[in-house]
């Protein structure tokens, strides 16, 4: 009968008592022509279950007693609010490691055993709900140190499994999904902890490319392009007209320019050395040579003029590739990989179960490690972590912060599961989660919850300042050196490209006038 009211808040129960049995003379009541001082008048005895009076333990108590003549002796309110007042009733949690929310000391190596909680948000929150609530607290972690996942068989693990088979009255940071919603009760959210990816800081490009880097790549073709059909149109001026005059009145006379101009190599030529700036030998003798020497010098003038105007600007700025900030941009990059922890949570859940080919694509890749292998691999490049955004930040500051708060580390503005975050789970039914949840709301409300989450995290990297010594990439950028020889990088691997080209077409026409016997 106890465990089938153990998740009812109001329970009363009435006892019909004779007045003989209290031993107890009812006075007569002279207004009443029926009761005579003979006769014994029957009471009606109220009993109260009590979740928290034998010194947090639940209990039938005596609430008061009706009588015929006078009515109810105490007119005591039958259904008071009992979770005001715990009367040291000991709470148990069930809790794995999550820092800055969830942080402790294991007391053995056990399987199950109990855990000291650190500075860290639940501790802080449960010493402010054992001052109102007049309750204490003991913490234990699962006996499969799992989170709680759901098995093929219909089972749970974890901390999943300590709630259903009420081990705890409590699990501690429990992300709620579709499946556990079924299985177990959730407080309201206390802390916001999105899902997010974690990579290096952008990069400098490298300087080797900087000699290409002011345009664009369809700038790039569009000027290649250009250059091909003028090339092609001056060679048409020249060889083409030449030849069309055989069938014209006029005569090749009127072409005064040298047959060798005439060829289609020397207008791609003519033409190069117009756009980088040479200036011609001979001009065109003709009307329509003269024509199109004037428009392509033009375009020339306008495009070196904007190509070394956007080249100085990019020495003087370092240009940096662009952030990984959602799944696709990450899916773009080659050479890349990816992995989360062993946690198999909410997480797990997301990018395992999706039907997003996205997401899909980076579950069947997915690698498996702890958050300082993960991290070690991030801080080398081209490696993503997925994690939760708090839970990170806190290891960040913790393990790659300078003393200046500095980190090489980037977090991604994609959020997802935005709307996940911490929960506390608990028994399916549980009577008393209605006032864990107020007092969390409280202080949530108060916005305390978020104040004394970035309070522990800089916290954490305060005690990191001086033992970690990375020295953030941005830290570079303030010395006082403009250009360097580094800079032009790509000026002379492509001026000893152009000379090894140029080599070879000098020694490949020597040895082709050799073999022709010139």
């Amino acid at each position: 009968m106890r465990d089938a009211f153990r998740n009812t808040i109001h329970a009363l129960y009435f006892a019909m008592v004779s007045s003989s049995w209290d031993r107890k003379r009812m006075e007569p009541n002279t207004g009443n022509y029926l009761a005579t001082p003979t006769q014994y008048a029957e009471s009606i005895r109220a009993y109260l279950r009590c979740h928290f009076c034998d010194a947090g333990r639940s209990k039938v108590v005596l609430t008061d007693t009706w009588y015929p003549k006078s009515g109810w002796k105490r007119q005591r309110n039958f259904f008071p609010d009992q979770f005001k007042d715990f009367n040291g009733y000991t709470l148990r949690m069930v809790s794995k490691p999550l820092p800055p929310i969830v942080d402790f000391t294991r007391d053995t190596d056990k399987p199950g055993t109990s855990i000291q909680f650190v500075d860290c948000l639940e501790i802080r929150m449960l010493r402010a709900m054992a001052g109102k609530l007049n309750l204490t607290f003991r913490a234990f972690v699962p006996t499969d140190d799992q989170w709680g996942q759901l098995l093929d068989n219909g089972t749970w693990t974890g901390l999943i499994k300590a709630l259903i088979q009420e081990e705890a009255d409590f699990g501690t940071c429990v992300f709620p999904s579709f499946k556990r919603n079924a299985v177990v009760d959730f407080t309201r959210m206390y802390a916001s902890e999105p899902f997010l990816i974690v990579t290096l800081k952008p990069q400098r490009l490298p300087q080797y490319l900087a000699i290409i880097r002011p345009f664009t790549m369809s700038m790039w073709i569009a000027v290649s392009v250009t250059s091909l059909v003028v090339g092609l149109s001056f060679w048409f001026l020249h060889r083409g007209l030449w030849e069309l005059s055989k069938l014209t009145t006029r005569t090749r006379e009127q072409f005064t320019d040298p047959p060798d101009r005439s060829t289609m190599t020397y207008a791609f030529v003519y033409t190069w050395s117009l756009l980088l700036q040479q200036t011609p030998t001979q001009d065109p003798s003709d009307f329509y040579g003269r024509t199109w020497l004037s428009c392509w010098m033009v375009f020339s003038f306008l495009v070196s003029t904007v190509y070394r105007t956007a080249l100085f600007a990019s020495l003087l700025v370092p240009q940096m590739n662009d952030p990984i900030d959602s799944i696709p941009q990450l899916l773009k990059q080659r050479g890349w990989t990816w992995g989360m922890e062993p946690h198999y949570s909410v997480g797990w859940q997301f990018l395992t179960e999706s039907t997003v080919p996205d997401i899909q694509k980076i579950a069947k890749a997915l690698q498996v490690r702890p958050i300082a292998e993960e991290m070690k691999l991030v801080s080398k490049g081209k490696h993503a972590f997925f994690t939760w955004k708090n839970y990170v930040r806190n290891f960040i500051a913790a393990e790659y912060s300078d003393r200046y708060g500095n980190n090489p580390m980037h977090i991604s503005r994609q959020r997802y599961l935005e709307t996940n975050g911490a929960y506390w789970g608990s028994r399916k039914g549980a009577p008393f989660v209605r006032a864990i949840t107020k007092i969390q709301q409280r202080l949530y409300e108060g916005r305390i919850l978020g104040f004394w989450l970035n309070q522990i995290i800089q916290e954490t990297a305060k005690h990191a300042k001086n033992k970690n010594s990375t020295i953030s990439d941005i830290q570079d950028d303030e010395m006082l050196v403009v250009l360097n020889l580094s800079h032009f990088q790509g000026a002379f691997y492509t001026f000893f490209i152009g000379l090894f080209l140029a080599t070879l077409a000098l020694v490949a026409e020597c040895l082709q006038r050799c073999l022709s016997g010139n």
